[in-house]
């Protein structure tokens, strides 16, 4: 095609630059080497958590609720990379929420700035949705909440009257992920219910013990489930489905 042969010809008149390194002065989002995105707005959660969003150059494909992107950032001329999953619901600007534990988390927290530029790699992951998933239950703690985040606004965007319990755990209120958005989407959309389990006033919740989940959610074993959190948790979520 004579869009291959330009490209070709123009490599060759340029080298040993090619064409995208001068449409990266133009453009620094684009890169034909490594996808890039500029960061677009930061919006600071608590002191050590922020949701960054960024749009991504041309070559980076269109993200799932529920996966994860690797993100790097220069720090003192090296480039540092982290997973993150995406907290975005499907067709939003994306956005990755990042609490500050480590190097490039706390970069992204604490140093990034509209317009910063972003190194990304290619949505991944399979914690998906299914395309038609009927009744859905979220389970989720600490950050474990950002896919399911991006599910839950995806779910609900999809049919505003979705049928889904979302089972958030938090030490406090102040320590609940979202809480005045979930909130809110919960008083707007009737077939949302949110229940919050804080263990500074209530204990820790037991998922592995019978019982417990169905006297927070009654209908659990009829629903789609999605556990994320910490380790102990998906443990304990993964031995009650197994006796369910």
């Amino acid at each position: 095609m004579l869009t291959s042969v330009v490209s070709r010809l123009a490599t060759t008149l340029t080298y040993p630059l090619r064409p995208s390194d001068f449409l990266a002065v133009v453009d620094p989002r684009h890169s034909s080497r490594q996808v890039r995105g500029v960061v677009t707005g930061v919006h600071r959660l608590a002191d050590d958590v922020a949701t960054v969003r960024f749009r991504p150059g041309r070559g980076w494909r269109t993200p799932r609720a529920g996966q994860w992107v690797r993100v790097g950032v220069e720090i003192d001329g090296v480039r540092r990379w982290r997973p993150f999953s995406l907290s975005s619901g499907e067709g939003e600007e994306p956005a990755v929420t990042v609490g500050a534990v480590g190097l490039v988390s706390g970069a992204l927290v604490r140093d990034t700035r509209p317009g910063d530029l972003l190194f990304l790699d290619q949505p991944q992951g399979d914690f998906l949705l299914p395309p038609t998933p009927g009744p859905v239950l979220l389970i989720g703690a600490g950050t474990g909440l950002t896919p399911l985040r991006s599910m839950l606004r995806t779910l609900l965007a999809r049919d505003p009257a979705a049928d889904v319990t979302l089972l958030q755990l938090a030490r406090s209120r102040a320590d609940a992920l979202f809480a005045d958005e979930l909130d809110a989407l919960a008083a707007r959309h009737p077939g949302l219910r949110l229940v919050r389990h804080l263990s500074g006033a209530a204990g820790r919740l037991d998922l592995a013990t019978p019982g417990v989940l169905a006297a927070l959610v009654p209908d659990w074993r009829a629903r789609a489930s999605y556990v994320c959190g910490p380790e102990g948790l998906v443990a304990d979520a993964e031995r009650l489905w197994a006796g369910a």
